[in-house]
Parts: C-alpha cells; structure tokens; sequence
C-alpha cells in the first residue's frame, strides 16, 4: 500500500486532501503545520513513497504567514529528498495576481502576486519546484460547507450577523474580484488524480491549475453565504472597477480527465 505524508493535515484542504487519498486506497500519515521547524522525531520520511504539501497560512501578520509556509515548504521537500519520491505542493491563484481584464490565466502566465500571503505562496512555490520531483497545484478560491469564520466570505457572514464586531468593513475592490472558485471536495480529487499520476510517472507538466470552470465576483458568493443564514443582502458598489483572478484548468482536465463536480451558480457547495 502506497504511504502517503501530508503535511498540514488539519487545515480545511488538508483534512480533505487526506481523506480523498485514504478512500483512493492509500495508507494516509498526517503532520500539522508548524510555525517552527522542523520534521519531529516520529516522522522517518524513508517510508513514504509520496508527500503532499497542504500547509497554509492565509490570515496573522505576514512575518508568521512567511514562517509557516517557509517551513513546511522546507520540511516537505526535506522529506521528499530522503524518501526520493514525489513531493505535490499546494499552491493559489493569488500567486498570478489580479488582472485587470478578464483574462483566464495559464500556467506559464507571469507571477505579479500583491498580496504578502500571494507573495509567500509564490515564493514557496518556486521553492517547491527546485525538487526536481515536485508538481504544484495552483489552486482557485476554495469554497466549502464549512464557512471558517477567518476567510473573507466568514468575515461578511459574521459581520452583518453581528457575531464579531471587530471585523473590518469589507473592502469594495474585495467584493467585486471575479474568480472561479473550486469546492474543497474537487481540490482534494485533483490532488489525488495528480498524486496517481505522480506515483505512475504520467505527468508531463510540473504546475497545474485547479479550480472550477465558472465566474463569479465575491460579492456573489457572498450573497449565497447570506442567503444561506437568512442575513439581509450585501450591498455591492457597481462603479467598482472589477479585477480578475481567473485560471484556465485546461491542462489538468485534458491530462488527467478531472471535472468539477460542485455548481457554483446552483450553491450546492453550501449544502
């Protein structure tokens, strides 16, 4: 049975990460993220025959995002290295930075990340790639049932219910960012149909993108979230210049036969 490391396995993409591997068949381990290095003690990375890096930081103060993502990146491809088996890192979107026109971007577009957490991932990823083994999986906003209370889409739910008072007005520009968003369920099956690959040395490409095949704004995705919890809609500012956050899915799909199987229109993503 393959042997399967996944590093920051309690996260939201992690947890169902894992679980996308275990019902593929593989004996799946688990490792936290951690803001200080390194691989504890228990973990002998020569018995895995592939490692999945699932770490991730998006909201704190950018020098603790930094350190998180540095070190699992690292200890991910400390881990790799020892074993010499395959190493999938999990990357964003964010990395290719907003575009200011419609554009869906491929893999080979540019990297102009803005943010400090688009930055970090960026970096990351191109430390990832240095492994020689290693496949990254830029990833679309992640939507799921579970709406954390630290994502943006958590932050406008909790705002208008009055739940946490101390959260900042939403930003406009926020609000009117077009992206196609993935559900966390169809993430974690690209990662598993990638890691298939990966192990059968089928892949002909070292970065793929993921995520789902239409467009949407924030705005809208926050209005399903409010619907959902019978909150009063958000309003949206039309005269908001909109910036785009779009990725083409093109390469994974025609490589590797993965679809969707979430709507984001029909809010089945929220069931």
């Amino acid at each position: 049975m393959t042997q399967v490391l996944v590093i920051g396995n309690r996260g939201l993409v992690g947890s169902h990460v894992a679980s996308a591997l275990a019902r593929a068949g593989h004996s799946v381990h688990g490792l936290p993220s951690s803001a200080t290095p390194a691989l504890p003690p228990r973990v002998h990375p020569t018995d895995y025959d592939l490692i999945i890096n699932a770490a991730g930081q998006i909201w704190g103060d950018p020098e603790t995002i930094r350190r998180r993502l540095e070190i699992a990146t690292a200890d991910a491809i400390d881990a790799a290295t020892a074993a010499d088996c395959p190493l999938i890192h999990i990357g964003s979107s964010l990395e290719y930075g907003p575009r200011s026109s419609p554009q869906w971007s491929e893999e080979t577009a540019e990297l102009r990340p803005t943010s400090p957490y688009a930055r970090h991932k960026a970096a990351t990823s191109k430390q990832a790639l240095k492994y020689p083994r290693s496949v990254v999986i830029r990833s679309g906003l992640v939507l799921s049932r579970d709406i954390s209370s630290r994502s943006l889409l958590g932050k406008i739910r909790n705002q208008a219910a009055a739940i946490d008072t101390r959260a900042n007005t939403v930003p406009a520009k926020a609000l009117s960012m077009v992206r196609n968003p993935v559900h966390v369920d169809d993430l974690a099956r690209a990662v598993a149909t990638i890691a298939k690959y990966a192990l059968q040395q089928r892949l002909t490409h070292n970065v793929y993108n993921c995520a789902g095949p239409s467009a949407t704004t924030v705005g809208t995705l926050a209005a399903h979230v409010r619907k959902q919890y019978s909150l009063p809609p958000l309003e949206v500012d039309p005269s908001v210049p909109a910036l785009y956050d779009l990725i083409s899915t093109d390469r994974l799909r025609q490589e590797t036969g993965w679809q969707p199987r979430y709507s984001i229109e029909s809010g089945d993503w929220l069931d």
